[in-house]
């Protein structure tokens, strides 16, 4: 274990020690023992925390992008916006889907969401391209930049709502 673990582990037994054992000034014997075992409980607690591989916070919902979207597209270089629709499907932490332009259909690819964000890829066959894309989702509406090769082009886009029955 590195020496700032342990040291904070010391200071951490100490206080907690302190805390249990009365008021300041209290003449208290001092059991080495006792001390060596708060420490060993709080250091076999960082060091079993250090070898799951689970994650710690679970408080992050991961949203949802599935569904079709009306998403403006912008070229950095060339401010005329573009009108496009994505229509994605997610499967966990993964999505694919598809994105049409007026230019064609495209493959939206390799989609990861963690939380709020997202990162996927967006297939050109015809122009031997992949742009890369991450951004982040609120709610029904999202944000995100793709890189081209010569380009960058921004996305914000709304989830169309599902018509009731």
């Amino acid at each position: 274990m590195n020496t700032a673990w342990n040291l904070s582990a010391t200071l951490l037994a100490g206080a907690l020690l302190a805390s249990a054992l009365g008021p300041v000034g209290a003449r208290v014997p001092r059991n080495p023992a006792t001390v060596e075992m708060i420490i060993e409980m709080i250091t076999t607690d960082h060091a079993a925390k250090q070898q799951d591989p689970r994650p710690r916070d679970n408080t992050a919902t991961q949203v949802d992008v599935s569904g079709e979207w009306t998403v403006t597209g912008t070229k950095r270089e060339d401010p005329d916006p573009h009108e496009l629709t994505m229509v994605l499907k997610q499967d966990r932490d993964t999505f694919s889907g598809s994105l049409t332009t007026n230019k064609g259909r495209f493959d939206i690819k390799d989609g990861k969401v963690k939380a709020t964000e997202i990162a996927f890829s967006i297939s050109m066959p015809q122009a031997s391209m992949t742009a890369a894309c991450s951004g982040t989702v609120d709610g029904d509406s999202f944000k995100a930049s793709c890189q081209m090769p010569d380009s960058t082009i921004d996305l914000a886009g709304h989830r169309k709502k599902k018509a009731e029955k």
